[in-house]
């Protein structure tokens, strides 16, 4: 587990914290994107905020919401442990937050985002648990079989916020599983914005594949979610 303390909070303010699960590079990512984030801090642009990442080594297990196929025959298929996962998030690690910053943390000052099968897991805890009152989905693995089915018997928390992020190319991978990406974003971002729990939801597009500029798309999601 990783904290950074991004600014420094207004006196008074309440402390306003971002889960990032991610994985051993999450530290490299980070130096990059968040001297990015400072300067939109020193802009106004955004809020200070502490950031807690965390690695799994095992996306496949982690950070996938129930058992599916692989995408490739070779690889293994997807376990769906997010569940456990998310339980070790709410019994050890928020307490250990909450320790840190000397509050119980509300809902409207809890984030979470993740890029790729992180950025699926993000969605989903923010709709499983209910805890967190935004999150950002960077390249979400929206692919996944049944995510959509999932997402319309859920019951949303209210007054919350969402932001997705994609690479314009990223629809155009030659995987038919995986090409269904764009496809499935824009669903979840029409969805969502007929959904009355949601306040704004935002979706943007960026040039390239996958991790293209993977850096600065993370510096733009932490933006939006601490904007002011």
């Amino acid at each position: 587990v990783w904290m950074w303390d991004v600014g420094v909070p207004v006196d008074g303010e309440a402390p306003f914290v971002v889960t990032l699960p991610g994985s051993g590079d999450t530290p490299n990512e980070m130096a990059q994107a968040l001297p990015l984030v400072q300067q939109a801090m020193d802009a106004g642009r955004c809020r200070a905020f502490r950031l807690v990442g965390f690695a799994s080594e095992d996306w496949n297990q982690d950070y996938t919401p129930w058992p599916a196929k692989p995408v490739f025959s070779k690889e293994p298929p997807f376990a769906g442990g997010a569940s456990a996962t998310l339980a070790w998030m709410q019994t050890e690690l928020f307490p250990v937050v909450e320790q840190e910053v000397g509050i119980q943390l509300a809902k409207e000052n809890k984030a979470i985002m993740g890029y790729s099968l992180a950025g699926l897991f993000a969605l989903w805890s923010f709709v499983e648990s209910g805890s967190f009152g935004a999150v950002a989905s960077c390249s979400g693995s929206l692919w996944y079989d049944g995510w959509l089915e999932y997402l319309e018997k859920q019951t949303l928390p209210e007054n919350s916020h969402v932001s997705f992020s994609l690479g314009a190319k990223e629809e155009k991978t030659r995987n038919p599983r995986m090409a269904v990406v764009g496809d499935m974003t824009r669903r979840t971002e029409r969805y969502l914005r007929a959904r009355p729990e949601i306040g704004e939801v935002a979706l943007a597009w960026h040039p390239g594949g996958h991790f293209a500029n993977a850096p600065e798309r993370m510096a733009a999601a932490l933006v939006w979610l601490a904007k002011v």
